[in-house]
């Protein structure tokens, strides 16, 4: 008897909340830790407002635990693509020395995870 993980919409979009939710704690909270950590980021205004889109969809993945199957889908479907985009996003910015080499590739290839997780179960039938 040890942890299981069923790959179901519920847990794709709650693996979205959860790394949303991170995500947007970490850069509404430390924008000065992300800062020094990615060794990207200039000013904290436009970090807090990333950090409020991402918790925009914290929240929209997580309430849509209720919500009928085609909108669950649609749900996957679109964190899908947001979460391959940054997945392409961050592999450049490390790519072009904007970012950290082994937290830009490590956040790409996690990022590439997660939306292919949500693309696969938004376009699974």
């Amino acid at each position: 008897m040890g942890i299981t993980f069923e790959a179901s919409d519920d847990n794709a979009l709650l693996a979205s909340a959860i790394g949303t939710g991170l995500l947007g704690g970490l850069l509404g909270l430390k924008p000065a830790a992300v800062s020094e950590t990615f060794g990207a980021l200039r000013s904290d205004v436009p970090t807090r407002w990333a950090a409020i889109a991402l918790l925009g969809a914290t929240a929209a993945s997580a309430l849509s635990r209720d919500a009928d199957g085609a909108t669950k889908k649609n749900l996957l479907k679109a964190a899908g693509v947001a979460w391959s985009a940054a997945a392409v996003q961050a592999a450049y910015d490390a790519r072009r020395g904007a970012v950290k080499h082994d937290i830009g590739y490590g956040g790409a290839a996690a990022s590439a995870a997660l939306g292919g997780f949500a693309l696969y179960r938004g376009f699974q039938e």
